[in-house]
């Protein structure tokens, strides 16, 4: 395993292309999957500090050139580097005008990486089990943006959610996905887009 602490302006360890194929490479990644539990041996120990943004950024590096499907792990707020955790005034705002923009992302870091990754034609999908509070509106932009999902376990317990995580990440890599859908409407005039779906970008050709 290759650790890069670089928060700011995050690279790659390595030069050539670091993604490799299951079927070729299957216990090289059975063995990084088994080596990460022994990263935190002891369960009740304090949740160490997250820097979501730089990981998000060092994936899109590894992947952008391909696009694909990009999966988060969150199991605690951001707190290090692009999209940090910034705590809100939520109790204060509950019952008042402000309450919208709690569904808001308070960082916009989501909302540019989401518009660059579908850029890229990827989707991103998130899986919040973090125990204590997190800013799940500002993670949500992401898959919203990409056309990914959210799954959120409030109050991660692994005893009780673990089977529920395991069954769901099973469902996400094996379902039958489409990859770089279009859809094409032919009509006599040129339409007037009033609203579209975020992550849907509509390109327009005029012919006689």
């Amino acid at each position: 395993m290759m650790v890069v602490t670089e928060l700011e302006e995050p690279f790659l360890p390595l030069p050539d292309d670091m993604l490799v194929n299951l079927s070729e490479s299957r216990e090289v990644v059975d063995a990084l999957l088994d080596s990460l539990p022994g990263n935190w041996p002891n369960a009740n120990m304090q949740l160490p500090d997250s820097a979501t943004g730089p990981a998000l950024q060092a994936a899109f590096m590894v992947m952008g050139h391909l696009g694909g499907k990009m999966l988060l792990f969150q199991g605690s707020a951001p707190s290090l580097g692009p999209g940090k955790f910034k705590a809100r005034e939520a109790l204060a705002a509950y019952g008042t005008e402000r309450e919208a923009a709690l569904r808001n992302p308070e960082d916009p870091f989501f909302k540019r990486f989401a518009a660059e990754a579908s850029r890229q034609q990827i989707s991103l999908d998130v899986f919040c089990a973090a125990p204590g509070p997190v800013d799940l509106a500002s993670l949500a932009a992401i898959p919203r943006f990409t056309c990914g999902e959210v799954y959120y376990y409030p109050g991660f317990y692994a005893a009780r959610d673990g089977p529920r995580l395991s069954a769901d990440i099973t469902h996400n890599l094996t379902r039958p996905t489409a990859w770089e859908a279009v859809m094409r409407i032919r009509c006599s005039r040129l339409p007037q887009t009033f609203q579209s779906p975020p992550h849907a970008r509509p390109s327009y050709s005029v012919t006689d």
